[in-house]
Formats: structure tokens, C-alpha cells, sequence
């Protein structure tokens, strides 16, 4: 039996109407808001706005309901601190990258480049109007690009390759038609690793075109991935491989890992540190930030 909860009528009509469409299964409930009762629920999915992130994790770890829960863990730095210090037994944040094929396959791809020295990471979009929205807010929303599409970056980042040692950032002021955004929308990060690999992630939600792109460089070859396909070049070895992408697949792949993991394991308890440690570096790139 599945649970819906969302305290916005029209949002909550449209899901029951893909429940009539047979989108959605029958058995599933639509309700305005959670109920008080404890040991009901296995598991929820989180997925609302950030200021209300850490509420909810505490209503649900209070019914003792493992949170499964969208990205960013936090807001600040210190709220995912104190977020994981309450309720880390609970939460696990959610996050796409890691269980795809082309992130699996560049990972392993490392082996066979010796020695990394290098990353460039590019992720950009065409964001919609969102200037009426709680992301445009900093208070709700904590930030801009560097919080948003930063995380899933900063993320992969020290899942392929360690916590870097220090970060810098540069944003350019948002352009001159979008003056009504109040949070930034374009950045770069400059990030050192301890190893002396040294790594750019550049992101935007103004980008000309739409692009996610990731270039490594070792000493022995070079792997160059997307969403979709990946090219390693080892030791004069060439290897290509594509995979099907897309955000309903993506998304799927998520959950499925998220909850199967749940199911035979419970909820990840080591996630929480790790994603305190992404706010940690985020949190250093809006500490040690100028203009671009």
C-alpha cells in the first residue's frame, strides 16, 4: 500500500488523476498530511521544498519511518550537522548519478588510468522561469546552482576521488533579464585533492545548451563519460560503451537501488556522513567565493 501526502490540493488532484489514467496503482492513498502514527509506515520518499527538509525527517523519524529523501541533505552545513545528528539512524539522501551504468563503469574505468591528475566537469541547463518559486528564495531554498545542481557534482566527486583538501568558486552575476533571481545561476568550482589531482565543475542553470559532461585524465589514459555513453582510452586500448537514459529510467534506477538496499540492509547509516561531507565542501565553496 503506497501513501501520498501533499498538502497542495491541485498537485494532489493531478496525482489522482494519473491514478484513474492507471499510472499510479489503485491501492495507492492521497492524503493532505502525514498522520501521527507510529510503526505504520516501512519507509517514505521526501521530495519538497528544502526549508521544510528537516521537519518533516523529524515528523517521520518520530513515527520511526526510515526517510528516503530527495537532495540537498540540508540546507547549511549546519543544519545537515545537526539534521544527521538527530535522526542520521533514519535518513538517507537520494541521489541519481551513482546507480547508473555510465557512473558504475567510469568508476571502475579508474583502475586504468594510473594515476589521476585531473577532472573537468560540466553540467549545465535551461532552467524554467522559477522566479515565483521557493527556489529563488535564499532563506527556503539555502542557495542557488551551488547547492542544487552542485550536489549531485560535489557527490560524485568524492565518490570517485575523495573529499578534496580545498575549494574555490567564482559566480558571475546573474545576466542582466534575470535581475529578479536572487540566488546565483552560474558558477565554477576549482577543487584540489590531496593526491595534487586537481578538478572544475562548472554549473549553470542559464547555459546555452544543455550538456552533463565529464572529462578524467590519468597518467595512463583518459575517460571521457555522459549520461548515456562513456569512451576509455587505457594503454592504447579503446573501449566504448552506451546505456539507455533518460528521467523516468534514471529516477527508477534510484529508487530501486535505494529501496532494495532498504529492504535487505535498512537505511544506509553511513550515507549521512557522507552527504554532511558534500555540505561540507559546498558549504567551503560559498565560504571561499568571488566573482567571475
Amino acid at each position: 500500500m503506497i501513501h501520498v501526502y501533499d498538502r497542495n490540493p491541485a498537485r494532489r488532484s493531478k496525482l489522482e488523476q494519473l491514478k484513474d489514467a492507471g499510472l499510479v496503482s489503485r491501492d495507492t492513498v492521497f492524503r493532505p498530511t502525514l498522520p501521527d502514527r507510529r510503526g505504520e509506515f516501512d519507509f517514505a520518499v521526501v521530495a519538497s521544498s528544502n526549508d521544510s527538509h528537516f521537519q518533516l525527517v523529524g515528523m517521520l523519524a518520530t513515527m520511526e519511518c526510515a526517510v528516503l529523501k530527495e537532495k540537498p541533505l540540508a540546507r547549511t552545513l549546519a543544519e545537515a550537522s545537526a539534521l544527521c545528528g538527530r535522526y542520521g539512524d533514519w535518513v538517507q539522501t537520494l541521489v541519481e548519478r551513482p546507480s547508473m551504468p555510465a557512473f558504475r563503469a567510469a568508476a571502475a574505468g579508474l583502475l586504468g588510468l594510473g594515476k589521476v591528475t585531473g577532472y573537468t566537469i560540466r553540467y549545465w541547463n535551461q532552467v524554467p522561469d522559477y522566479w515565483h518559486t521557493w527556489r529563488n528564495s535564499q532563506r527556503l531554498a539555502g542557495g542557488g546552482v551551488i547547492l542544487d545542481m552542485g550536489y549531485h557534482m560535489v557527490d560524485i566527486v568524492i565518490r570517485m576521488f575523495g573529499t578534496p583538501m580545498s575549494v574555490t568558486s567564482r559566480v558571475r552575476p546573474n545576466l542582466p533579464t534575470r535581475r529578479r533571481y536572487r540566488v546565483e545561476e552560474d558558477a565554477t568550482l576549482e577543487l584540489l585533492h590531496e593526491s595534487g589531482c586537481r578538478g572544475r565543475i562548472e554549473v549553470s542553470r542559464v547555459a546555452p545548451v544543455k550538456l552533463e559532461q565529464y572529462s578524467i585524465a590519468g597518467t595512463d589514459g583518459t575517460i571521457e563519460f555522459t549520461r548515456s555513453e562513456m569512451t576509455l582510452a587505457s594503454r592504447g586500448r579503446l573501449t566504448r560503451r552506451t546505456w539507455a537514459s533518460d528521467a523516468v529510467t534514471d529516477a527508477a534506477r534510484m529508487l530501486t537501488r535505494a529501496i532494495l538496499h532498504y529492504h535487505q540492509e535498512g537505511v544506509n547509516k553511513s550515507d549521512c556522513a557522507h552527504a554532511v561531507n558534500v555540505m561540507r565542501v559546498i558549504h567551503s565553496a560559498y565560504e571561499n567565493g568571488g566573482p567571475g
